[in-house]
């Protein structure tokens, strides 16, 4: 039995402590592949846990590719989200051109955990341009809730 755990250890060892920055770059060449994983909701928590801002850039390149319809796009957009808000306010991130109009269109036009992962990613980008994105979407809401008479 302790072989086992011994084992264990030297290999979350190897992982972690001696190859952490390899497993770092393994992990960023996976964010490039979300066709090829299976779960990616299991990849998505396991970015979170590792909390590396080094995994925001390529999370959001990739996300800049996405359709709304794809199956990883949620998870990818909660795991960017996630390591923002985990991450120090003067850390820089940079937000590919075509991505903006991309989480615009979602946020604005997309329901349930696209539209609120959108949110949760856009409060991090800082523009005049988002501030009017996010008061549109504030518009939308109250209206959708007067309607619905729920006040």
């Amino acid at each position: 039995m302790n072989n086992s755990i011994d084992s264990k250890l030297n290999l979350l060892y190897t992982l972690l402590i001696d190859d952490y920055s390899i497993l770092k770059e393994e992990i960023i060449q996976l964010i490039g592949k979300p066709a090829e994983i299976k779960n990616t909701n299991k990849f998505s928590t396991l970015l979170c846990k590792l909390d590396s801002s080094k995994f925001i850039n390529p999370l959001m390149h990739q996300i800049s590719h996405a359709n709304k319809d794809d199956v990883w796009l949620r998870d990818y957009l909660y795991a960017t989200g996630n390591l923002l808000d985990q991450c120090s306010s003067v850390e820089h991130f940079d937000m590919p051109d075509t991505l903006f109009e991309k989480l615009k269109d979602w946020l604005l036009n997309g329901q349930n955990e696209l539209a609120w992962n959108t949110a949760v990613l856009l409060k991090h980008y800082e523009s005049e341009e988002t501030e009017e994105v996010q008061l549109k979407n504030l518009n939308k809401t109250i209206s959708f809730l007067l309607i619905t008479n729920v006040f």
